[in-house]
């Protein structure tokens, strides 16, 4: 894959680009937080002989601008999607989603459904009675949100992030979010959980997109300590109904990281029958 940089919302942000650049769909796969768009690699790599691929570090993290001006919620998130297929020249996409991009991508394909050709996400929350994990509770909560970040070092985001992973990560790839983790980034994570409220988002999102009958994917750690299993389920009966559910028994909150042959698998398969349809 190749990097070409775009600025959205006066945001600077790399973005990871395959494929055929004049087609007017692409597969657009958003990471969440703490994360960025080297996550999706080996999937965009799989996905360049027959897709177009945009996959972009989303703004306040990894190689994107943390400008303290920007819209840090999900009108901002969705207005940076809208900006980035614009200037890409892409009139409808296959959403990849994780983490914090499930809600900010549901939010704008239940704005843009008919810009929506299928779903694919995992371990986020996207409808209206999910209720934030521990560490969200603590962010959300002004000074205690700030002391957690100020008192975080290395060893407790490994150990944070080896939580409920029964599998191993690859190399480096707890250190490597670590060093991308500044001052402007954690302002900024403090600033979108403290703008999302589920009620709120999933209800957009449910009213949205419950009956468009999307083609759709759902992939989910069975020990995900941040958004339980069932809420795959839940989000197949409240938003997504044509949703095939896959459950991966031995993975956590990152199983297209501790599992991706596994995932590239199932997604490659998915998407290859929807765009050979399309």
């Amino acid at each position: 894959m190749e990097t070409e940089s775009y600025k959205i919302e006066g945001v600077h942000s790399p973005v990871l680009v395959a494929g055929d650049s004049t087609a007017n769909s692409a597969v657009l796969c958003i990471h969440g937080n703490p994360g960025n768009n080297e996550e999706f690699r080996g999937l965009g790599d799989a996905l360049s002989g027959f897709a177009r691929v945009l996959i972009p570090d989303m703004p306040g993290f990894a190689g994107a601008d943390r400008p303290e001006a920007f819209d840090y919620t999900a009108d901002g998130y969705c207005a940076f999607i809208s900006g980035l297929l614009d200037q890409a020249g892409v009139d409808s996409v296959h959403l990849t989603l994780h983490d914090l991009g499930v809600p900010w991508g549901m939010t704008w394909a239940a704005r843009n459904p008919e810009r929506v050709q299928s779903i694919v996400m995992t371990g986020g929350p996207a409808v209206s009675t999910y209720k934030w994990h521990f560490l969200a509770v603590l962010w959300r909560i002004p000074v205690v949100g700030e002391l957690f970040f100020m008192l975080n070092n290395r060893p407790a985001t490994k150990l944070l992030m080896k939580r409920g992973s029964p599998r191993p990560y690859p190399p480096n790839f707890v250190d490597d979010i670590y060093d991308r983790i500044d001052k402007p980034m954690t302002d900024a994570v403090l600033k979108i959980y403290r703008s999302l409220d589920p009620e709120t988002f999933g209800r957009v999102i449910e009213q949205g997109l419950s009956g468009r009958n999307i083609p759709s994917l759902i992939l989910w750690g069975a020990h995900d300590p941040y958004v339980n299993k069932r809420y795959a389920n839940l989000t197949k009966e409240r938003v997504l109904p044509a949703a095939k559910v896959v459950i991966f028994e031995d993975s956590g909150h990152w199983p297209h990281v501790d599992n991706s042959d596994r995932y590239i698998a199932e997604v490659l398969d998915f998407l290859g029958q929807q765009i050979r349809t399309k």
